[in-house]
């Protein structure tokens, strides 16, 4: 446009940042773009040294033409946990068919005949416990979204959903669950000490806890444990 030709794409992202900002203050303000390249890492190099108002920095991930080695995820996480800010994979797919041809560069083209198959269904399951166990240990990601939930309407008509397009799970869905749920869940009895106190070794997040007292009483309260945050916390309960 001419507003980009005229003020530059680190500007005018700037200043859409800002106008954000002044909408509303409270909102998390985020920058990514899916060309994981010298150019966006120049971009937010420059957001950060003006100081520009962004919280977050996104890394789209559509893999259509197969999947990252994981040591280009984990390059990746490097390169931009540099700036300091908190690290949102914001668009990922992972296939669970054949990838996207060479020489296919129509990214506006809806294919009907890509399928997902059972030994790409296992592959994608594999892989992506590896890449979100990855993601997971990076001290600098704090979130990941998965782009497309079913097979019955991708982008692009790509085998790229947790669960096929009569909605059974694929089992990369039954991976995931297990990850999140189990995994990196923390589900724990014990009793405190004669102070109150109560020593865990807990994954992060936001937790639930229960007490019950010697009378029988039944007291509950939670407390959220981040990257960086205090490992001691109290916990109100009521």
């Amino acid at each position: 446009s001419r507003w980009m030709r005229d003020n530059g794409p680190a500007q005018c992202t700037e200043q859409a940042l800002r106008w954000a900002r002044e909408a509303n203050p409270s909102a998390t303000r985020l920058y990514n773009d899916f060309n994981i390249s010298s150019e966006f890492e120049s971009l937010v190099a420059t957001l950060c040294e003006q100081a520009a108002p962004v919280d977050v920095i996104g890394i789209q991930s559509h893999m259509h033409r197969g999947a990252w080695p994981l040591e280009r995820a984990w390059q990746v996480c490097e390169t931009y946990a540099r700036f300091g800010l908190p690290l949102h994979w914001t668009e990922m797919t992972v296939l669970s068919g054949r990838p996207k041809a060479e020489d296919d560069t129509d990214w506006h083209k809806h294919h009907t005949d890509w399928k997902s198959t059972p030994e790409g269904e296992q592959a994608q399951a594999e892989y992506v416990a590896k890449l979100y166990t990855l993601l997971f240990s990076h001290p600098a990601v704090e979130a990941i979204t998965w782009w497309d939930f079913s097979d019955y309407a991708t982008w692009q008509g790509a085998p790229a959903g947790l669960v096929n397009a009569d909605m059974s799970p694929k089992p990369i869905y039954d991976r995931l669950i297990h990850l999140v749920k189990t995994a990196w869940s923390t589900n724990e009895r014990t009793h405190s000490n004669e102070s109150g106190d109560v020593h865990l070794r807990c994954t992060f997040g936001t937790h639930q806890v229960r007490a019950t007292d010697a009378s029988g009483h039944v007291l509950t309260g939670t407390f959220t444990l981040k990257r960086g945050a205090e490992r001691e916390v109290d916990v109100m309960m009521t």
